[in-house]
């Protein structure tokens, strides 16, 4: 469980989003486990993505209690890593661990698993942070989305009750 992480209510995000029967390209989206493994990281981002070109096209639409839900998890990332940005900033600098050689090994090998690659932590990190800023963006569409349809069928519903009378 050190690894899991774990939302303050303890509940998993609602499978039923009253968008519809379509399967969305959402599955471990918000699986917290190996965060800081490069392809989650990469797929989350994709998904975001992804799911928002679907949201626009009318695709994908949410009720209020998903919206309400989905919001409140991706607002949990995005509130708590803003900011500790600040303090991954320290991880990109060689700590003073000593001046011989293994300390000063030892030194670049950490910064170089915070952000020596594509795959260290801190790019994974703004992956996700991307990621999560999408997914707000597209949870907007899709509540809107749902809004309209409701609407449209609230209209359609009324034209039928007026030619039934």
């Amino acid at each position: 469980m050190a690894d899991e992480f774990k939302f303050d209510d303890q509940q998993p995000p609602p499978s039923d989003t009253g968008g519809g029967d379509e399967a969305l390209p959402v599955d471990g989206f918000f699986d917290m486990s190996g965060i800081v493994d490069g392809d989650k990281a990469k797929a989350m981002n994709k998904t975001a993505h992804e799911l928002k070109g679907i949201a626009k096209k009318g695709g994908f639409a949410i009720n209020q209690a998903g919206f309400d839900t989905y919001t409140n998890l991706c607002r949990k990332f995005i509130d708590n890593y803003g900011p500790n940005k600040r303090r991954l900033e320290i991880l990109q600098k060689n700590a003073p661990l000593g001046d011989f050689p293994y300390a000063n090994a030892v030194a670049t090998f950490n910064v170089q698993v915070a952000d020596g690659s594509p795959d260290s932590l801190i790019p994974n990190l703004e992956l996700m942070a991307d990621g999560y800023r999408t997914m707000l963006e597209t949870l907007e569409i899709a509540k809107k989305n749902y809004d309209e349809s409701d609407h449209e069928a609230k209209i359609n519903f009324a034209k039928l009750n007026q030619e039934s009378t």
